[in-house]
């Protein structure tokens, strides 16, 4: 795949980057462009990067996907020490999902 020998080629990841955006990328595309980020930005150890990759692939998820990445991001954010951002996407699977225990829990 693209970035397999070069995991850290700045070029490589602009370029999923600009998939991961593109106008008329099928939902297939995006997801795996999104997970060749995520494992590549991890591998690399750059956090700040994932969470920065998943916000952009939010604004393009359907409602299922959306409460994934929220979580996923909600999760990172409080590794990363930043809780009160992690909170807001909590209220957002909330606001998916209203009856979610396990969400209402987080939160707390």
């Amino acid at each position: 795949h693209l970035l397999a020998d070069s995991p850290g080629d700045r070029d490589g990841w602009a370029l999923l980057e600009r998939i991961l955006v593109l106008d008329g990328a099928a939902d297939k595309v995006r997801a795996g462009t999104l997970d060749l980020l995520r494992s590549t930005y991890d591998a690399a150890e750059k956090p700040e990067e994932v969470i920065r990759v998943l916000a952009v692939a939010l604004q393009f998820a359907d409602r299922p996907t959306a409460v994934e990445l929220h979580r996923e991001l909600a999760l990172r954010l409080v590794v990363a020490g930043r809780k009160a951002e992690a909170m807001d996407h909590y209220v957002s699977v909330l606001s998916i999902l209203p009856d979610s225990k396990d969400d209402q829990l987080r939160l707390r």
